[in-house]
């Protein structure tokens, strides 16, 4: 195997030189707290209209370290550092999810342990078992909703990763493998383009993908700019246009950045108190999907 999920509360121990042959993994060994935070009276900042967060909206996601695993809300995307821990739960391998739709108090993620999909509640965070699965082989690291359905990446990393589509039944087709990118920890869907956007860690880049074309995928300039290693959130924000990713380092440190869609690059927000996040999703409904405005991304000089 070239990685390996360590179960949670477990320190893993890696003596590589490259952390990148343990990509995907709940291994933590920090002590610091989720920093909670306060969900009424949020206003931007300048910081904020920098990136062109023009409007607030809260994102959830799985607080993987330090212990204990949990599921949280971020009230300001705009704000990393703030964060409301909902529950703590464990017996879970959580490493992606995705709300569908304008559906707020239901947040879908993957259970790669027991290769389930699940329900978690926005409201308290209580999780239910709706389908199990029988998805391709590999790491269930990516889930993305679509025109009501998901598009899942499936990863055995450095050697294949998959391109599936799953229906609320459970029910999966299998849409193709990815042959230029072969460890992809995250994917988002941007409907106004109809196109797939991945972060592939073995290349520390951005690919493009057309779903219905998944051997396609093209590299997206360069490099995202930051060394990736382990299992990595991104999401759409539809309301301010704008690909975040919840991206993680070789030393365990979290940050969430923007990604240019045009040009593979990204650009740190923020650190997360987390030293990890996973599934991390912006909550939807806050405009109509057929009239949002894509900004692919900010440069300021």
């Amino acid at each position: 195997m070239l990685f390996s999920i360590t179960p949670h509360g477990v320190v893993a121990q890696n003596t590589s030189a490259d952390f990148k042959e343990d990509l995907i993994s709940s291994m933590g060994t920090k002590s610091d707290s989720v920093l909670p935070g306060n969900s009424t009276g949020i206003t931007l900042t300048e910081k904020a209209k920098d990136y062109r967060i023009n409007k607030v909206v809260p994102a959830f996601g799985i607080h993987v370290i330090p212990s204990p695993y949990g599921f949280s809300k971020w009230p300001d995307v705009s704000k990393p550092e703030v964060s409301e821990l909902i529950t703590n739960f464990s017996g879970y391998q959580i490493h992606s999810g995705d709300f569908l739709g304008s559906d707020l108090d239901t947040f879908y993620a993957l259970d790669d342990g027991s290769k389930t999909l699940l329900t978690i509640s926005t409201a308290d965070g209580s999780i239910e078992t709706i389908a199990t699965l029988t998805p391709p082989a590999g790491i269930l690291s990516g889930l993305t909703a679509a025109e009501g359905f998901f598009y899942g990446i499936a990863t055995n990393c450095l050697i294949q990763t998959t391109l599936y589509k799953l229906n609320l039944t459970g029910e999966i087709e299998v849409l193709g493998d990815i042959p230029n990118a072969l460890c992809v920890v995250d994917l988002a869907y941007i409907p106004s383009e109809k196109m797939i956007y991945m972060v592939d860690v073995s290349h520390d880049a951005l690919f493009k993908i057309d779903p219905a074309n998944p051997a396609g995928a093209v590299k997206v300039g360069d490099g995202l700019g930051f060394n990736a290693n382990y299992a990595q959130g991104m999401d759409y924000d539809e309301v301010n246009g704008i690909l975040y990713w919840a991206a993680c380092s070789p030393d365990l440190t979290a940050e969430l950045r923007i990604i240019n869609t045009e040009t593979g690059g990204s650009e740190k927000i923020g650190d997360f108190e987390s030293s990890e996040v996973t599934a991390f999703g912006i909550a939807p409904g806050y405009i109509n999907m057929q009239h949002h405005i894509h900004f692919p991304m900010i440069n300021r000089h």
